[in-house]
């Protein structure tokens, strides 16, 4: 009896310890610690992988404004309102680093419904971070949001006594510069184009070819923008006027494609890549459809 009682509670203490590491360390890391200790740094073959990176606006600002223990505060409530759009996905977050955010879905191939689940994700988070913002005595945190999809290593990653989970890769990489290149474009989402390609379900705008920082090959972006049966019909034409201008720069006609973005501007103001590429056909005289912007 004696024994039995003992072994209960040796099981009961590590359900507990698995319960408490669960929230520092992904589900997937703690069974793989439990049954395979010795592969610990070894790293895994690349799989498909979908990378979800957040960041959010003027939060360098705050820290600077507000007593560190208030600012942890804020935060937790933040990620209160950003982790549960991933995680009930099917989304594991591998990294916290100040107010970002890396997440990612993994699966043996490209699959639509894998994709799906990271554009609904995103659109959620987003959602969520307003309704946060709007409801916040402590401070706003607007949240701009970069999706990317390719090959992924997932991998404990560190050395000697020290080591984090986490997926690595270009896929990596280009998330977060995507969420880069909506500060520029004063987008909230941005996507590159394997994440969205065959989605009926959602409205994308194409907003061209990017290259992106520190990279040498041009990235094909999107604007993830909502489920395509609930967008306003303004929306649908603003997307269709942008899409005919771009196809205008594209084809190297430069005039009319300025004249077009131009009149795209008066009528929606607020809209950022109308903006952007108002500014940069105007800066770059010489441009023609092989021209690239970048950030």
């Amino acid at each position: 009896y004696a024994m039995a009682h003992h072994y209960r509670d040796l099981q009961h203490k590590r359900e507990e310890l698995r319960t408490l590491f669960g929230k520092f360390v992904p589900q997937p890391v703690i069974e793989a610690l439990l049954h395979r200790r010795a592969e610990l740094d070894a790293v895994t073959d690349a799989v498909y992988g979908i990378c979800l990176a957040t960041d959010a606006e003027r939060f360098s600002t705050l820290a600077e404004s507000m007593h560190p223990g208030q600012l942890a505060r804020l935060l937790n409530r933040y990620f209160e309102a950003v982790f549960p759009p991933i995680t009930k996905r099917e989304g594991v977050i591998s990294d916290i680093i100040g107010d970002m955010v890396l997440a990612f879905w993994t699966g043996t191939d490209a699959s639509p419904a894998m994709h799906a689940k990271a554009c609904g994700a995103a659109l959620e988070l987003k959602s969520a971070v307003d309704e946060f913002n709007a409801t916040s005595t402590g401070g706003r945190l607007p949240t701009r949001i970069g999706i990317s999809a390719g090959p992924v290593t997932t991998s404990a990653i560190g050395a000697f006594d020290r080591f984090e989970f986490r997926p690595v890769g270009d896929t990596v990489v280009t998330s977060a510069r995507l969420q880069e290149l909506s500060k520029m474009l004063g987008t909230r989402i941005l996507a590159a184009e394997p994440v969205v390609q065959g989605l009926e379900t959602y409205l994308v705008r194409d907003v061209g070819l990017f290259l992106l920082r520190g990279k040498k090959q041009p990235t094909h972006v999107f604007e993830l923008i909502g489920e395509r049966d609930q967008v306003p019909a303004a929306t649908l034409q603003l997307c269709f006027e942008f899409a005919l201008a771009l196809d205008s720069l594209r084809a190297g006609t430069r005039e009319d494609a300025l004249a077009r973005f131009r009149a795209i501007r008066d009528r929606y103001p607020q809209d950022g890549p109308t903006a952007f590429y108002v500014r940069w056909i105007a800066a770059h005289q010489t441009c023609n459809g092989d021209a690239i912007p970048q950030p």
